[in-house]
């Protein structure tokens, strides 16, 4: 009976049978390794590694014990005694699928992916209609990054067994990774006609709907994942993100989302907080840590890594926690200008806030807020005295234990916004940005309006690009005849999105003829290239870009912005008055319409922008790194004294 429980997923009921069992016959290999099983099943790992141990000193050679054992130490983290325990396992029954399939799991947990391919196909070899195997050389071959191979093992789990959802959400999650968003789509409601009860499946379908741009579609989603799964933080953290997309919702409700954020999923944290020991002299030699997933080619780094290579290694230790396993010649860049290096993409938020604490770090910052691999529940555990949010969010976290928030007096007008935040405000001056696109950068052509049409041009994500937002660019097009709108995001890779695009504004009286759709360009040289195709780009609101407000500006073209009432739609005020450019932020959309329309009319103005903003810019703010680390530097000291100041 306690074998059966076991197998029907029932452990609470097998350890009951299997421990008297046990008193019965103590020197039962098989009764002492179902046990171990059951006790692993029950989340008693320490319990389930010592009866399995215990049946393997009555039988050492009893493959199933090993395997038992190997199952309880990965469960526990324990990687490298888990694999020594699948080896031993395997050596004893070599004909065994699942022996390699478990071996593999736990490389991967280790990120040991060539050796876990290896071990997939091994079982795959001995057990070729094992549809979970199959599922998991997919993931094996995903994180290789080798997608359509990912794709090929997926659709092979799905001909064994076309009920497995997982197998359907993989494919969905592989082809959301080569930007086939509509088949990934399609996927994800397919594993849901499955099974409409898996909150993964709803929080991915969610972020294929905002890729594609459809927001009210991937607000829903995220909320039917989060009513299903309410301790689910990150798809709470993706509603956020899609929140701050959506065009008429008022900023209060917004930021009382973000502070519901708090409420679920952080405070239960609030009671490991313990006090901290760290050394309260205010002018000592202070560690800074910093956690994001994105220290390698991504935005954050092009506004991170300036800087950082500036800061005084006399005054500052420089930390970094990497949450993502990718390693590119960014990453690189990062790893030689700071301290030490902590790899955190495998540990729990307990065990990163514990070595955090081992750092003896004394200002702990966060580059991601509620975007994807954030580990803000590490916050919640407040492993620092000092913690602070910069730069990769544009919102508040909601977070309690979120000391402060970076930032400047154009995103966040001091009066106006500090109530949206959980954090308290610190103003950077004059900017909390500073640029520099990394590497090798097209040098800026000039526009010849001989040989194509005024261009205006969008490259945000297409999250930002609503309904409303096309239908504003509607009316700039028919204002400026014969102009033509460029339009470049990875969702534009899917049919529909185009489609999307081409009715809404061809009902409005903009022919397809007008609307250029550009290829997501993977290589940053050939993505700031396409500028050259583009006279005039348009900010989305209200998500103001980042990124691509500066990547156009050092590429020579002008933004127009419009101003709003909190930090997401005012990045681009900031911006652009920090480069001298304060006549193209709008007041209102038809203060927008007007502006970009009268700038294209006027070809000198546009040649003369073309020509000087580059030098513009590295004369600006925007690009002064050493005064922004500086800044930087003396923000963290005041910011530790203040702590320091406080009684211990």
């Amino acid at each position: 009976m306690g074998f059966l429980a076991v197998q029907l997923g029932r452990p609470d009921v097998a350890v009951g049978y299997l421990s008297k069992a046990a008193e019965s016959a103590p020197s039962s290999p098989v009764i002492l390794a179902n046990l171990g099983e059951a006790y692993r099943r029950l989340g008693d790992i320490e319990r389930a590694i010592s009866v399995c141990r215990q049946a393997i000193s009555v039988m050492p050679g009893y493959a199933e014990a090993h395997n038992n054992l190997g199952a309880a130490l990965k469960d526990g983290k324990s990687f490298e005694g888990a694999l020594n325990a699948f080896r031993q396992a395997i050596e004893l029954a070599p004909e065994r699928s699942s022996f390699y399939d478990n071996l593999g799991l736990t490389l991967l947990d280790a990120g040991q992916v060539d050796p876990a391919i290896d071990a997939f196909c091994k079982a795959n070899s001995l057990e070729p209609n094992d549809a979970g195997t199959h599922v998991n050389l997919g993931v094996a071959y995903s994180r290789k990054k080798q997608f359509e191979k990912a794709i090929e093992s997926y659709r092979d789990a799905i001909t064994i067994n076309s009920t497995l959802p997982t197998a359907y959400s993989n494919l969905g999650n592989a082809y959301l990774e080569i930007n086939r968003i509509d088949e990934a789509a399609a996927a994800f409601q397919d594993a849901l006609t499955l099974d409409p009860t898996l909150a993964e499946i709803h929080n991915n379908l969610g972020n294929a709907y905002r890729e594609m741009g459809f927001l009210e579609k991937a607000v829903a989603a995220s909320r039917r994942a989060v009513e299903l799964k309410p301790d689910y933080s990150e798809a709470r953290s993706n509603l956020l993100f899609n929140l701050n997309c959506l065009h008429g919702l008022d900023v209060h409700a917004i930021a009382e989302e973000h502070f519901q954020w708090n409420h679920q999923h952080a405070v239960v944290f609030h009671k490991f907080i313990t006090p901290h020991s760290n050394d309260r002299a205010p002018d000592r030699r202070l560690r800074v840590g910093y956690i994001s997933p994105d220290f390698r080619d991504h935005a954050v780094a092009r506004f991170l890594l300036p800087w950082l290579e500036q800061i005084d290694r006399s005054q500052f230790e420089v930390f970094c926690y990497s949450n993502h396993p990718q390693v590119d010649q960014t990453t690189e860049s990062i790893k030689r200008v700071v301290d030490f290096w902590r790899d955190i993409f495998l540990q729990s938020d307990q065990q990163t806030a514990d070595s955090i604490r081992e750092d003896r770090i004394d200002i702990l910052v966060d580059l991601a807020g509620h975007t994807a691999r954030n580990r803000l529940l590490v916050f919640a555990l407040k492993p620092a005295p000092v913690q602070v949010s910069l730069i990769g969010y544009p919102n508040t976290t909601g977070l309690e234990t979120m000391d402060y928030r970076v930032t400047d007096e154009y995103a966040d007008p001091p009066g106006l916004t500090a109530s949206l935040h959980s954090e308290k405000l610190i103003y950077l001056k004059p900017s909390a940005w500073c640029f520099h696109p990394l590497g090798d950068t097209p040098e800026i052509i000039s526009s010849d309006r001989s040989v194509r049409p005024l261009t205006f041009c969008s490259f945000n994500n297409f999250a930002k690009v609503t309904d409303e937002m096309l239908q504003v660019w509607c009316k700039i097009l028919q204002a400026a005849e014969g102009s033509r709108l460029l339009l470049k995001s990875r969702g534009l890779r899917c049919p529909i999105v185009r489609q999307r695009v081409t009715e809404l504004m061809g009902g409005l009286g903009v022919a397809s003829g007008r609307l250029v759709f550009a290829a997501h360009e993977p290589n940053y040289s050939d993505h700031l290239a396409l500028y050259g195709q583009a006279d005039i780009a348009l900010d989305t609101f209200p998500y103001h870009g980042t990124t691509t407000t500066c990547e156009a500006l050092w590429m020579g073209v002008p933004v127009v912005t419009l101003a709003g009432k909190s930090h997401v739609s005012r990045v681009g005020v900031s911006l652009l008055t920090n480069v001298g450019l304060e006549e193209l932020i709008a007041r209102n959309t038809d203060e927008y319409v007007q502006i970009a329309v009268a700038l294209a009319n006027k070809p000198s103005r546009l040649g003369n922008l073309r020509s000087t903003l580059r030098q513009r810019m590295q004369l600006s703010p925007l690009t002064d790194s050493k005064a922004f680390a500086t800044n930087m530097q003396k923000t963290y000291r005041q910011m530790w004294k203040t702590w320091s100041a406080t009684r211990a």
